[in-house]
């Protein structure tokens, strides 16, 4: 059996690393949430859903490149 290659053995590692330093990053994209949504048990738009958007932003560029 052949022995793993140090580079074989670093690559996981440095996946995890990677990952763990991009998330904290993405906390300060949510905005805050009001007490009165976190207390939303349903809704009426949408019964039995079992969970539901409070808020959604659509970034888009419809100029024409041409």
């Amino acid at each position: 059996m052949r022995g793993s290659s140090p580079i074989r053995l670093a690559l996981p590692l440095l996946f995890v690393i990677g990952a763990a330093a991009s998330g904290p990053s993405r906390a300060f994209d949510w905005l805050p949430v009001a007490p009165e949504e976190l207390t939303l048990t349903s809704e009426p738009k949408a019964p039995g859903a079992a969970a539901i958007f409070l808020y959604r932003q659509v970034d888009r560029d419809d100029t024409d490149a041409e």
